[in-house]
């Protein structure tokens, strides 16, 4: 688009948001630190002047590949990495738990998980993840239906407590063991692998991730197909689901009348 003789095939206005958008789409697609030394012609013809490229038509070519190059590695890298990178999704044909907030915390931790590159990135996914389990404990577990005679509420942070209340206020019998166990183990992992720093591995960020979103969808399953509202005021549904139904529609009769 530059050549040594000046001639050109863009112009200086056309340049400048051509490379903005290469930075935008290689940030969208994880690569963050893409940033080149020059914005539009002129300052590409500074750089290029600068480290003795002037005159030579092969030197202009390797600074540009010096540059360049990298990012298509990784471009590539993530292209093919995409596959077998792929996070779980549910079974459920509804594709979503319909719960506030639960799909945004999905969305940043598939998000995180594409651009992890290190393990210091991929530990950072083990954060997301513990933040899946207390959204989760945050909207599922509420307190006159799920908590103990005389026994205060658990802090949202107590997501082990709060989430083996849900599984045994819905499931009755043997089953609702097996399934506290489950729940417990995804939290031991998340935890695991949010602590375990630089030895955690891609593939322990992985399947940690896979399993607090196949856990919020399982317990999303247990609640039926109302939400959560059992024992509640009218105006406190409003307050937390706002007056949009989301996936699934909200039984008002069992709620308590406003009084």
């Amino acid at each position: 688009m530059f050549g040594t003789s000046g001639n050109v095939d863009i112009s200086d206005d056309q340049a400048r948001p051509i490379l903005g958008s290469l930075g935008s789409v290689s940030a969208r697609s994880g690569v963050a630190d893409f940033n080149p030394p020059f914005h539009y012609f002129v300052t590409f013809g500074r750089y290029w002047r600068r480290n003795g490229a002037s005159g030579s038509w092969q030197a202009s070519r390797e600074m540009l590949d010096s540059i360049l190059e990298p990012l298509q590695a990784r471009l590539d890298e993530i292209e093919a990495g995409s596959i077998t990178s792929t996070l779980a999704q549910a079974i459920s044909p509804r594709r979503s738990t319909g719960w506030p907030g639960i799909e945004e915390e999905h969305v940043a931790l598939r998000r995180h998980f594409e651009s992890a590159r290190t393990q210091q990135d991929d530990s950072k996914v083990g954060n997301d993840c513990v933040e899946v389990i207390e959204a989760v404990s945050r909207v599922a577990y509420y307190h006159n239906r799920h908590g103990k005679a005389g026994q205060p509420e658990p802090p949202s942070g107590n997501t082990k407590d709060r989430l083996d209340r849900v599984v045994e206020e819905a499931l009755v019998g043997s089953t609702n063991a097996e399934m506290r166990k489950l729940v417990r183990a995804a939290i031991a992992m998340a935890q695991a692998v949010k602590h375990r720093r630089s030895t955690t591995t891609r593939t322990e960020a992985g399947a940690s991730a896979d399993t607090v979103i196949l856990l919020a969808n399982f317990i999303r399953r247990i609640h039926g197909d109302q939400l959560c509202v059992h024992g509640m005021r009218a105006a406190d549904v409003l307050k937390v689901f706002g007056r949009r139904s989301y996936v699934y529609p909200v039984r008002w009769d069992r709620c308590i009348a406003d009084s």
